[in-house]
């Protein structure tokens, strides 16, 4: 008996493409647990992570350091965290983010 006859006609297979068309119909309508406040962010945890960042170290692509959020006014905590919680809720993250 040839071998890959019996493996391409074995019912194992045919259930495991089953599932596969299956799992793949459901990601495709998935979208993560619902947020909560739990998950947001808020101007006074930015404005903390901000104050925990270790001054004088190199600057970032852009030319800015710690020192800039650090020793600047205290709005742009206020911004971030909007945009950090509309980035979550539009569930985008930026390619900046993931390298």
């Amino acid at each position: 008996m040839n071998f890959q006859k019996t493996i391409s006609s074995s019912p194992i297979l045919h259930q495991a493409a089953a599932l596969k068309l299956s799992f793949m119909g459901a990601r495709d309508n998935y979208h993560g647990l619902p947020i909560t406040d739990d998950h947001k962010f808020d101007t006074n945890l930015v404005s903390s992570i901000i104050n925990d960042l270790k001054l004088g170290k190199a600057l970032d692509t852009d030319g800015l350091s710690a020192e800039h959020l650090h020793f600047c006014h205290p709005v742009p905590s206020v911004v971030l965290a909007k945009l950090f919680n509309l980035l979550i809720s539009c569930s985008y993250v930026p390619d900046g983010f993931r390298t």
